[in-house]
This record gives structure tokens, sequence and C-alpha cells, in this order.
């Protein structure tokens, strides 16, 4: 009796060594989850700046006269006696709330600028990738000198030409 006495004595003690580590071990992990927990959500400044530096959502503004002529048409310069005209849809991109509403107050300038761009194209370039690209690059460039010029801002991302048509 004296030895299961001992026996049981043993065993109680090695059990509660178990259940102490296991304790231990329980406190440990949950203060390392509560750690990367206020790291990743309560105290990264790092993250607040990025999300606070996303963009903001795209604006895109059609580029067309004040009578809704949703595109432009000119004539394409040529090497020979052939007459070549071009149609060209295009907007602006923009992130800017105000960008968009000075591209929409001064459309005019805007209009008569692109005008004159693209009557200036030559046919042999203009229907070559590059060229379109170059005009592109040349037609948002204009639209930020408005911009600067009458706003004082620059906010233009892009032009894209959503149609083109040569013949």
């Amino acid at each position: 009796m004296a030895e299961d006495k001992k026996e049981q004595e043993i065993e109680g003690k090695s059990k509660n060594k178990i259940r102490i580590i296991i304790g231990i071990i329980s406190v440990v992990f949950l203060l390392a989850a509560a750690g990367a927990a206020y790291f990743f959500f309560v105290n990264n400044d790092e993250v607040k700046d990025n999300i606070a530096k996303l963009p903001e959502k795209a604006i895109y503004v059609k580029l067309k006269t004040e009578e809704g002529r949703k595109m432009f048409i000119t004539s394409v310069k040529t090497k020979g006696d052939r007459a070549r005209i071009m149609q060209v849809y295009a907007e602006a991109k923009t992130r800017s709330k105000e960008a968009s509403d000075a591209l929409k107050m001064h459309m005019p300038v805007v209009i008569s600028k692109l005008n004159t761009l693209f009557g200036k194209q030559e046919f042999h370039v203009i229907k070559t990738y590059e060229g379109k690209r170059k005009m592109k690059r040349d037609a948002t460039e204009i639209l930020n000198e408005v911009l600067r010029e009458k706003e004082g801002i620059n906010g233009v991302e892009t032009v894209f030409f959503t149609g083109i048509v040569i013949q």
C-alpha cells in the first residue's frame, strides 16, 4: 500500500508537470498570436501609408465637341496626290476630379489643339504602331499643357484612342 501511494504521488506530480508545461506553451502561443495581430492590424503605419497611397479610381473623359461630335476628322498628309482622311475617337484617363472638370471646362481649347496635332500627321508614319504611340504621347502632353496653362495642374495619365480609321 505504501508503494501504491508513492506511485500515485509520483504519477500525480508528473501529470501536474505536464499540465503546467501545456499551460505555459498555450500562454506563450496566445501571447505570440496577440502580438502578431497587434503588429499587423493595429500598429502598422506602413500598411496605413500604403492604403492612403492607393490611387483613386480612374476617370475617363471623352474628348468631344460641345455639340456632341465624338470624333475628330482631319486630312492626313501623304507623299502623293492621294487625299487621306483620318477619324479618331479619343478619351483621356485621369484620377483627379479636378483635372476631369478642368478638361471639360476647357474642351474647346483641347479640341482645337488636338485637331492641329491630328492634322499634322503623315500617313506613312501614322499607319505604324510606333506612329500611333507617338501621337498618343503627344496628345497626352497637349492635354497636360492645357491643364498647366489654364489651371496650374497636371492630371492626365494617358490618352486612349478608342477608334482610329484612316482612309
